[in-house]
Parts: C-alpha cells; structure tokens; sequence
C-alpha cells in the first residue's frame, strides 16, 4: 500500500472530495459511521472497523472486511489503525477527522503525531489540509501564492526551516509560547519546509486538498 484513505464520523466531505480522494489512494478504510459517506457516494472501503455505535445497519454482500472492535478504551481513529500495524504503507489521507467536537478533533491530531516519523499524514476538510511534518517526512509542494499558511508546532520542533513564504525560518526552534506560527502566507510557488528534530503541523487554507491530493506519494 503507497497511499491510504481513512475516513472518520467527523465533518462529512464533499462528494467531490470524498471522490478525488477516493481516486488518488490505493486503500480505503471507513472507522464506525465513516461508512455513511462510502455509502452515499457508491464505494465499497477494503475494511469497515469500530465499536458500530453509530451505524444502523451493517453492509451486506459487500467486499468491505468487517472487524469489530467494541472496547472503549481507544477511539476510532486508533482501532482503524490497527489493522495497518503491519503493513508497509507510505501515506495516510484522513477525511472526517476535523470539525465536530474539539476534543475529538484534538485527539486525532495526538494519535497522528505519535505515529512513526517516516509516515506522511495529511487531514483535509473543503477549506484546509492539515499536514504533519517530522525530519523524515518535509514538505514540498507547489502552491498559488497568497495561501493562509501556518506552522504549529505540537511537540517541540528543532531546527524548521521555510522558503517561499512571507516570513522565513532558518533553523528556527518551534514550541509553545516561544514562537509559533500563526498566520503566515506564501510569497513563491515553490513551498519547502523541513525540520530537524520533533514534529509540527503545516495547516494550508485551500479548498478541497488541492495540494494533498495533486501528486502521488
């Protein structure tokens, strides 16, 4: 697997999201009611997992793999992992997993950032994509000029450098209330971010992954 689709019961996608996305990844889970927008948009996802609690009905005659996962004591963006533990997968894609409630929105970044360095992951809602950057996994991308870009850094993040952006950092150490990244926007097309140690986020303002889901993995 290079490339992978989760979809959570957050914020339902677009269809023409759900789709692109659907398109450009070559694995595609649904955790609990994320199944709903498979569903209302035609597709069949490789793996149906959750506690079920917010689904009338499960599929039938259907290719989806079904696993139950019914304990409480992880949420389910952690059990719609599970099944990738072993598994040499590039790139996840997660749609659903922003908006709502906060602190759902809030753990899903958590579990994402204690994910393995060398893993890209990437959160797109209609107006954002929400990347994680670790030393093993830079950003580089082209980008229309004048996007809301900022950088937040969740746990301490040595050594982040930028070009292409208003206000550049060389080196810089990120964390909270030394110096975040609020607010920034990108002069050059051409857009670089890398970091040293520690991991951070790059939130782009841009409508439906229009960079996230531009290139493969």
């Amino acid at each position: 697997m290079k490339r992978i689709l989760l979809i959570l019961g957050g914020d339902k996608p677009t269809p023409q999201l759900f789709n692109k996305a659907y398109a450009c990844c070559d694995f595609h889970i649904a955790a609990d009611s994320g199944i709903h927008v498979f569903q209302e948009n035609h597709k069949h996802p490789n793996i149906l997992t959750g506690d079920f609690d917010s689904i009338t009905s499960l599929p039938r005659n259907s290719p989806t793999k079904i696993i139950p996962a019914p304990e409480q004591s992880a949420n389910d963006f952690e059990k719609a992992l599970r099944p990738l533990e072993n598994e040499d997968w590039k790139e996840l894609i997660i749609l659903g997993g922003t908006g709502g409630r906060a602190d759902h929105f809030l753990t899903n970044l958590l579990i994402a950032a204690a994910l393995e360095n060398h893993r890209k992951v990437c959160f797109i809602d209609p107006k954002q994509s929400i990347y994680r950057i670790t030393p093993d996994t830079p950003f580089t991308s082209m980008l229309p000029c004048k996007r809301l870009i900022s950088l937040i850094p969740f746990t301490r993040a040595n050594r982040v450098s930028t070009r292409g952006l208003k206000w550049n950092l060389d080196e810089s150490d990120m964390f909270a209330p030394v110096l975040l990244g609020l607010s920034n926007y990108n002069e050059s097309e051409n857009i670089h971010v890398t970091i040293g140690d520690g991991s951070l986020y790059l939130v782009i303002n841009e409508p439906e992954g229009e960079s996230a889901l531009r290139s493969n993995p």
